[in-house]
């Protein structure tokens, strides 16, 4: 799976329904406190989100994330993930390994990581300018997994990695009984605090601004700066399954700059 450079192509349900997710981005409205992001509801189409529902990996499917080398062996226990990688998709069935391949494609294209950018210009303008100026040229691709939060899963405040430029946030509850779950936002205790990246932090040296709403078919996406604290607060009611799509843009070149 190389995702650098995808473009549409006409005739897949994926492709259309990002037509219409490109056109809500752009038509949408930039909140700029506490930092650049963007929360859109009825995201899909009624019928492609039932999809998404339909071929949504098993648990048994899934694997721990500290089992991936994503982060510490080990670590979020908790959080089941399906990496967009061919290793992850042998897991899935063949209806279920099509529909997430489809999706990829969509989502790693060109027009659709374009539109992302388009819309972020003001807030990424700098960061692209100084590695155009390095390397004559800016690489980004995407990085995706789907996602299931169980009970006692939780993410202090943090601004992501410094590689990555936009990340966004597919929300995929089956039903509007989880709204209280989403990614909450955060603000330090020293208003000058700023974070390069990386480091989560413990929630008490920050104060919870409010959180978007973890509901069906719902997209939060945001630029990742150094004030860009998000977080999930501790997830204590049991059985809950917490089921979200992550997507990163990132700089193929920030390590080199």
């Amino acid at each position: 799976f190389n995702y650098e450079k995808r473009a549409f192509h006409e005739g897949n349900a994926s492709e259309s329904a990002f037509a219409d997710v490109i056109d809500k981005i752009q038509h949408s409205f930039v909140e700029t406190k506490p930092f650049p992001a963007i929360y859109l509801r009825d995201l899909f189409p009624v019928k492609y989100y039932e999809e998404m529902q339909r071929f949504f990996p098993l648990l048994d499917q899934m694997q721990s994330l500290g089992e991936t080398g994503r982060v510490s062996s080990g670590a979020y226990p908790e959080r089941l993930v399906t990496l967009f990688t061919e290793e992850h998709f042998q897991r899935l069935d063949q209806m279920q390994q099509e529909f997430w391949g489809n999706f990829a494609q969509a989502l790693t294209s060109e027009e659709f990581v374009h539109a992302c950018i388009n819309k972020f210009a003001p807030w990424c303008s700098n960061r692209l300018a100084e590695l155009r100026d390095k390397h004559n040229s800016v690489r980004v691709r995407n990085d995706a997994l789907l996602v299931n939060d169980r009970t006692n899963y939780a993410i202090g405040p943090h601004t992501d990695l410094p590689h990555r430029l936009i990340s966004l946030l597919f929300y995929l509850p089956k039903d509007e009984s989880l709204r209280y779950l989403g990614t909450s936002f955060y603000k330090h205790n020293d208003p000058n605090f700023r974070c390069p990246g990386g480091p989560h932090y413990n929630f008490e040296d920050f104060n919870r601004l409010g959180s978007a709403p973890f509901l069906p078919n719902s997209l939060l996406m945001f630029v990742r700066t150094g004030a860009s604290f998000h977080g999930v607060e501790p997830i204590k009611e049991q059985g809950i399954e917490r089921r979200l799509l992550i997507s990163n843009i990132r700089l193929l070149d920030h390590d080199k700059s």
